[in-house]
């Protein structure tokens, strides 16, 4: 069945009501209810039937349950580390090193791009790590969750050892068997890296924005409260807008805690997720690491190692006598009590994109505009798409699977720089990701960072907004050529002029104000 302008109106429904309403969670209920409500040909018992047994479809999904014990596990190895003390004297021995307010966002901004084969270990990993070193210099959870977001789907789509790019092969694969490429896939997307223009810039925008405070628009605001108020959100005295943190408050910590707490399960839980990722991609047996990493199943990579790290972490506190196996316990089950709402918010966010895929959202839009396409305005129009669609839908990967055997195909058939198309759609699902309220890896920093959902939306859109403007002219310029220097100097000197007018315009207002705190100057 064509639903046509229908199928845009669920997501529509999401994102009006979370603005209108600020509860992100009841929106996104109400919108998959009006999916099944349409699906259902508006009759409101079987939606809410429909409803239940989409629950029941997603949950039942082997891949989402692993995603969710991923998530549940990880919050327990969190609230391990929190017990031990070891954030805390991770925390110490930064704010001994790192005197400035400027400083701690760098931080975590490189340790950011550390983590770059998963956007969900990223977020959920820098969050906890940084965020007592952030909070003891002032540094707004708004500004945190940003700094977090704009590194993980980033870092991901940039660098070929990732989740991301693992699946996209997957998809380039099938792709290419229909459009009878014989090249590798992984030639493509190594090609599509340097068009890949707004990964590049906002990546590229967090360090200038904290050396220069460029902070504007909302993120000001949530940065000069931090400051001179000492309130780190906006929406502290409502507790449901937090998703995760409350559980730890009555945590008592280990006085023994160290640094290598910390450290120790963290890198076991990357020594064992490379491991398994190598063992089933089939590395030891022989394969190549081109093969590795196309085969490897990095959901089992995440699952086994936050499980590891935690069976680790505990013996290793105990072997310390810093944390009793009793108390290691208690402390994972509140850490896995913490992501809960976590689960929740995904669970109705894939419902939502899977209503979406049941009503051809991603295909209708694409039909808005397939009249108008030429040659060299197809990596524009590919970019521009994917951003409303991803926006629209909420899920990055989804929109890769929509757009993946659209766009190349239709790039084929008109002669289009193909590294730019596909780069074109990695560049909008990164810009999607960070920009819509009912995608999970938004939600996902949200929780890292202890941040209000829909603040920490509201205060990163403009600087998604500004990274995307640049990109858009470098795909419109490479939509005339092949090679990927002029774009991207093209785009580097939008992005340029961007920040000149940013800067111009934060004058107007007294940035020492942000960095006012006495006891931590800029």
């Amino acid at each position: 069945m064509d639903y046509g302008f229908i199928s845009v109106l669920p997501p529509l429904i999401a994102i009006a009501l979370a603005i209108v309403t600020k509860d992100v969670l009841l929106s996104i209920i109400a919108a998959v209810y009006a999916g099944y409500f349409a699906i259902s040909h508006c009759n409101p018992l079987l939606a809410f039937r429909a409803t239940m047994d989409g629950v029941a479809e997603i949950l039942g999904n082997v891949e989402n349950i692993m995603i969710v014990l991923i998530v549940v596990f990880l919050g327990g190895l969190v609230g391990l580390m929190i017990k031990s003390g070891g954030s805390n004297a991770f925390a110490g021995a930064m704010s001994k090193k790192i005197k400035t307010r400027n400083g701690v966002q760098l931080a975590a901004w490189m340790t950011g791009i550390c983590i770059f084969f998963d956007d969900y270990f990223n977020c959920m990993l820098i969050g906890p790590v940084m965020r007592p070193i952030t909070d003891a210099k002032r540094v707004s959870r708004e500004k945190l969750a940003y700094i977090i977001d704009s590194t993980s789907a980033s870092m991901c789509t940039l660098t070929p050892v990732s989740s991301w790019v693992a699946y996209l092969l997957g998809i380039l694969a099938t792709t290419y068997a229909t459009l009878e490429i014989a090249d590798a896939p992984l030639v493509l997307y190594l090609h599509a890296i340097p068009f890949n223009m707004y990964a590049i810039f906002a990546l590229l925008l967090v360090p200038l924005v904290v050396y220069f405070n460029l902070d504007f628009g909302p993120m000001a605001r949530a940065e000069k409260r931090a400051v001179t108020e000492g309130k780190l959100n906006e929406s502290e005295a409502d507790e449901s807008s937090v998703m995760v943190g409350s559980e730890f408050n009555d945590m008592e910590i280990s006085p023994k805690g160290r640094w290598i707490d910390l450290i120790l399960p963290v890198a076991a839980l990357l020594v064992i997720a490379f491991l398994v990722m190598f063992w089933t991609g089939g590395l030891f047996d022989g394969a190549s690491f081109v093969t590795t990493f196309q085969e490897a199943d990095s959901i089992s990579g995440l699952f086994y190692s936050t499980m590891g790290a935690i069976v680790i972490g505990a013996v290793f506190y105990k072997l310390r006598g810093s944390v009793k196996f009793r108390e290691s316990v208690s402390a994972v089950v509140v850490g896995m009590k913490s992501m809960v709402l976590v689960v929740v918010f995904m669970t109705c966010a894939w419902m939502l994109g899977s209503i979406c895929e049941t009503m051809g959202t991603g295909e209708y839009l694409v039909r808005l505009v397939a009249d108008a396409q030429v040659g060299f305005l197809i990596p524009i129009l590919v970019f521009v798409i994917t951003c409303v669609i991803t926006f629209a839908t909420g899920s990055g990967w989804g929109s890769i699977a929509i757009m993946v055997p659209i766009a190349l195909p239709m790039g084929v058939a008109m002669d289009a720089n193909l590294p730019a198309t596909l780069a074109a759609v990695l560049s909008g699902v990164v810009f999607g990701d960070h920009c819509s309220p009912i995608c999970d890896t938004t939600i996902i920093s949200s929780a890292g960072a202890q941040c209000s959902h829909l603040d920490h939306c509201k205060t990163q859109i403009p600087y998604a907004i500004t990274a995307a403007a640049a990109a858009a002219s470098g795909f419109l310029a490479a939509g005339f050529m092949a090679n990927p220097i002029i774009p991207l100097l093209v785009g580097v000197a939008v992005f340029v002029l961007l920040l000149i007018v940013l800067s111009k315009f934060t004058r107007r207002r007294d940035a020492r104000v942000m960095n006012a705190d006495a006891g931590n100057p800029a």
